[in-house]
C-alpha cells in the first residue's frame, strides 16, 4: 500500500488523538471538565491564529475583510457552534465514561458523515460502503476484547451519562466535518480552522465562566499541566489544521476513515508504552481497520 503525503499525516494525527484520551484522563483528575474544555480552546484559537498569520501573512482578507461574502459569516458561525460542541460535551463525556467507550462512539462518525452526504444527494459506491462496514466491524472487535469479556460490559449505569454525551459530540464532529467542506473550496484549511477554533472559543468561554473561575488553577500538578498543552498544542492546533488540510484535499469520507484507527492506536500504545495485555481478536480487529481504511482510500 502507497502511503502518500497526505496518509502520512492522517496517521500522525491518528497516533496524536490516539494518546490523547490518556493525556485528558490524567488532566481531568484535576481540571474541572467544562474549564479543561474552554481553555483547551481560549489557548488554541490564539495560537491558531499565529500560524494563520505566519503561513498566509495576515489574518484578514484583501480588503480587510474576515469573510468573502455574509453567507460565509453565517457558515463559519454554524462550524463555530458545532466545533464547540464537540470540545466541551467530548471533555465532559469522557469524564463520565471510559476511554473504550469514547473511542467505540467516536467510530460511528464515519458513518454519520456518510448518512449526511446521502441526505444531500452524494452517492457512495459499493468500495466505500464495504471499507466503512469493515473498518466499524473491526473497530467494534478491538473495544469488545481489549478486557477479553465482549461488549457486554460496554452499556451500564455507570457510564450511559457519559456514553450519551459523548454520543452528542460525536453528531457535532460529524456536522463539523461534513459541513466544512461548504467553505474549504474557497478559504484555505487553516484559515477555515483559525476562524472556527476563535468562534468556538467565544461560545465554550462564555458557556464554561462559572467553571473557568472556580477552577483552582494554582493547585493542578506538572502532569495536569502536561496534558491540557498536549490537548491544546497536538490534538487541538496541529492536528486539526492537518485535518482540514486533507479535507481540502481529498473530501471528508476519506479522511475521517482513518478516525477508524484512532481505537487500534490507542491499544497498540497501551500494550506498547504501558505494557498492557493484547488479546487475539484485537490483532484481528486491527486488521480489519487497516482493510476498511484501505477499502475506502481506494474508492
Amino acid at each position: 500500500m502507497k502511503i502518500s503525503r497526505h496518509d502520512a499525516l492522517l496517521l500522525l494525527v491518528v497516533l496524536i488523538w490516539g494518546a490523547n484520551f490518556g493525556f485528558v484522563k490524567i488532566s481531568l483528575k484535576e481540571i474541572d471538565p467544562l474549564a479543561f474544555g474552554a481553555t483547551r480552546l481560549l489557548l488554541g484559537a490564539p495560537a491558531m491564529l499565529l500560524v494563520l498569520r505566519f503561513f498566509e501573512k495576515s489574518v484578514l482578507l484583501e480588503g480587510n475583510r474576515f469573510v468573502k461574502t455574509r453567507a460565509d459569516l453565517a457558515r463559519f458561525a454554524a462550524l463555530s457552534v458545532f466545533l464547540a460542541g464537540d470540545y466541551v460535551l467530548f471533555i465532559k463525556g469522557v469524564a463520565l465514561t471510559t476511554s473504550a467507550n469514547a473511542s467505540i462512539l467516536y467510530s460511528a462518525s464515519p458513518i454519520l458523515i456518510a448518512a449526511l452526504g446521502i441526505i444531500r444527494g452524494k452517492r457512495l459506491n459499493r468500495l466505500t460502503v464495504l471499507g466503512l462496514a469493515t473498518a466499524f466491524s473491526g473497530v467494534v472487535m478491538v473495544i469488545a476484547s481489549s478486557k477479553g469479556t465482549g461488549l457486554h460490559g460496554f452499556w451500564n449505569s455507570a457510564t450511559i451519562k457519559g456514553d450519551v454525551i459523548i454520543g452528542l459530540a460525536v453528531v457535532c464532529w460529524a456536522l463539523f466535518t461534513h459541513f466544512s467542506t461548504t467553505v474549504l473550496d474557497r478559504y484555505s484549511a487553516i484559515r477555515v480552522t483559525a476562524y472556527a477554533m476563535t468562534g468556538a472559543a467565544v461560545i465554550s468561554g462564555l458557556a464554561s465562566y462559572g467553571p473557568l473561575l472556580n477552577q483552582a488553577w494554582e493547585t493542578v500538578s506538572f502532569m495536569g499541566w502536561a496534558g491540557l498543552v498536549y490537548s491544546t498544542a497536538l490534538s487541538t492546533v496541529v492536528s486539526l489544521a492537518i485535518w482540514y488540510y486533507a479535507v481540502s484535499k481529498i473530501g471528508p469520507l476519506k479522511v475521517v476513515a482513518f478516525q477508524y484507527l484512532i481505537p487500534v492506536t490507542a491499544i497498540i500504545l497501551a500494550f506498547v508504552v504501558w505494557k498492557e495485555a493484547l488479546y487475539p481478536f484485537q490483532v484481528v480487529g486491527g486488521v480489519l481497520v487497516l482493510a476498511g481504511v484501505r477499502f475506502v482510500r481506494l474508492s
